[in-house]
């Protein structure tokens, strides 16, 4: 991680290797993290194309947050990361379009891994338990 003593609480985008890009700014209210002890946890949040700050402006990397982009978390309780991996939903009633994110923990990225040539426990010498040197 790069920077890791500057960062405050909060939910970061992340290049693929973890690097922080910069801070999301996110509706806090509508963040809900679910942790699981033997599944994938998750990360629910919204966020709003246009924000105010004394005037409108277009919201940072909104259009960066799309399937398969990193993301990471910090807060008081956990410092996790984590990968956008279906399609954020988009909604609209006419004067504010908001995106919500759905990410999973970043070991679902090994959902996308082909394995080629492994094999376990099959008795054959290419098997991993007949390479482990000992």
């Amino acid at each position: 991680m790069s920077n890791i003593h500057a960062i405050t609480n909060g939910i970061y985008l992340c290049k693929p290797k973890g690097d922080i890009v910069a801070a999301l700014n996110v509706d806090m209210d509508s963040v809900s993290l679910t942790e699981a002890v033997s599944d994938l946890w998750t990360l629910s949040f919204t966020i709003h194309r246009y924000i105010y700050e004394k005037r409108w402006y277009e919201n940072p990397y909104y259009h960066s947050l799309s399937e398969m982009m990193e993301l990471y978390l910090v807060s008081e309780d956990c410092t996790a990361r984590f990968m956008i991996d279906e399609e954020p939903t988009i909604t609209s009633d006419g004067t504010e379009e908001i995106k919500t994110i759905n990410a999973h923990s970043i070991e679902a990225e090994l959902q996308y891994k082909n394995l080629e040539n492994f094999q376990i426990n099959t008795g054959q010498d290419i098997s991993q338990e007949n390479l482990v040197m000992g």
